[in-house]
């Protein structure tokens, strides 16, 4: 979230964070020079918010009680508590937040902590805008669908109740946003089990995220056993190369001939894990990049008039380039191990995504 109100290029100030795990703190004050708060947000009180008297809340709860590999126990988590605490508190506030983003996992558009968010928010005039989006949609080769919702603290009376809101929500599934009435290929309702997804930018190739291929992958390579008791595609999550589970890429492109059901065939391929790197890259933290893939081929280079049609006040959605990341690199301490790499950057989110909808969606009109 840090990173990504940077890459926005949104004039705000982190006035402190809130984490406790341990790891992760280390990782974001060797970056932002900031000491994160400990203390678990399920036992703070108003007066413990009020002090920093903060106008934007940027969320991420634990995505647990609501992934499909879980037990989808929703509000009844442990893990949700620090959030529903959250809900509870905002009335009681001196300074309530005018601002607040959350992202988590698909499926926490169908759940009951969600549901208990928008009314709350509702019941304290916020206006509301939800999406579930993936970084293919802005150019990026990573298929990792989110939840976002972005609100704003209104002083105009709500046209609608608040408790028709979780029912009737308007879910975005593309990117840029269209208008709400224009079609309804473009949003979900509560009741759609799989959201459309329309890409609007060129998705770059898988290459221009990858390391050189003169990088030593040696530590990184799949051992014989695995590939051939059990080769599986997944995602970048928490366990990563932990179970040897996982997506794959190879280290030898001169090997072309190969058969996904006969695993000996694929020996020659050099397959490998990503690296912590390479993930990195996927969710568009602002790291080393292989410039000369990117200078060379101008990628994305002629995209940036895909979207005049799109409502937004002039500030229109950009297709993802490196060079738009800023200046500023992350980094991790040299203690951290490729383990703890991949546990962090699998509970991450991505960077650009969520600095895209900060500055079109929630941010807009204050930089107008």
């Amino acid at each position: 979230m840090h990173l990504a109100l940077k890459v926005s290029g949104v004039a705000g100030q982190v006035v402190n964070s809130f984490d406790v795990n341990i790891v992760a703190n280390a990782v974001y004050k060797h970056n932002f020079n900031i000491e994160p708060i400990k203390t678990s947000i399920d036992v703070l009180k108003p007066q413990d918010i009020d002090k920093h008297n903060a106008n934007c809340w940027l969320l991420s709860p634990p995505c647990q009680p609501y992934t499909r590999g879980g037990k989808l126990l929703d509000d009844k988590d442990n893990r949700a508590k620090p959030l529903l605490h959250l809900i509870e508190l905002l009335p009681q506030l001196r300074y309530p937040p005018k601002f607040i983003f959350v992202e988590n996992v698909l499926n926490f558009e169908k759940s009951k902590c969600r549901e208990k968010l928008v009314r709350q928010l509702c019941h304290l005039n916020y206006s509301i805008t939800e999406c579930l989006l993936s970084p293919l949609q802005f150019g990026i080769p990573n298929d990792r669908l989110r939840y976002y919702l972005a609100a704003q603290r209104s002083h105009a009376a709500r046209a609608q109740p608040a408790e028709e809101y979780p029912s009737t929500a308007f879910i975005h599934t593309t990117w840029p946003f269209f208008p709400a009435d224009e079609s309804a290929t473009t949003a979900t309702t509560l009741s759609t089990s799989k959201p459309s997804m329309t890409q609007t930018f060129k998705v770059s190739t898988l290459d221009y995220f990858l390391q050189s291929p003169r990088s030593n992958f040696n530590e990184f390579l799949v051992p014989r056993e695995y590939l051939i008791k059990n080769l599986q595609g997944f995602r970048f999550g928490r366990y990563y190369n932990r179970f040897r589970m996982g997506s794959l890429t190879r280290t030898n492109p001169k090997q072309v001939e190969y058969d996904f059901s006969n695993p000996v065939s694929l020996l020659n391929l050099g397959i490998r894990f990503f690296t912590p790197l390479e993930i990195a890259r996927l969710h568009t933290f602002p790291v080393e990049w292989e410039w000369e893939y990117w200078n060379d081929n101008n990628v994305n280079g002629d995209d940036r008039d895909l979207n005049n049609k799109q409502p937004n006040n002039g500030k229109l959605p950009r297709t993802f380039h490196p060079n738009l990341l800023g200046s500023d690199k992350f980094t991790f301490p040299e203690n951290i191990t490729n383990i703890q790499k991949y546990r962090l950057l699998g509970n991450s989110l991505n960077v650009w995504v969520v600095a895209e909808l900060f500055r079109c969606v929630l941010f807009m009109e204050e930089q107008n």
